[in-house]
């Protein structure tokens, strides 16, 4: 972020529901009585398939007032993590996402 540019976590938000709203999923609250447990809590991972994607994100993200967990490649893509129940609701209401959508095959709009 350029040091004349302030900071819009509105902006940001819009944005990512904007550009990258379908090229995430949700992993929300375990079921605490499966064994083995598969993951802890709640996760919004977004899908970036090249480096700048990733490095726009995560601007993206940081300038939303959010932090992101470490981005990690897999599948020819990278995964970029947001960790907590907190973040992942402010996240999805930010970008206009209904939450009744969540799913792993990707996450639909508010219409």
């Amino acid at each position: 972020m350029k040091g004349s540019q302030k900071r819009n976590p509105q902006a940001a938000l819009r944005r990512l529901g904007r550009t990258y709203g379908e090229q995430v999923y949700l992993r929300s609250a375990p079921d605490r009585k499966a064994e083995p447990r598969t993951h802890r809590g709640y996760e919004l991972r977004f899908i970036a398939h090249s480096a700048a994607e990733r490095d726009e994100l995560l601007s993206l993200l940081r300038e939303a007032g959010e932090t992101p967990g470490k981005p990690f490649a897999t599948g020819g893509a990278w995964r970029i993590p947001v960790y907590g129940k907190e973040a992942v609701e402010r996240l999805l209401a930010g970008m206009g996402v209904s939450p009744a959508a969540k799913r792993k095959r990707g996450v639909r709009r508010k219409k």
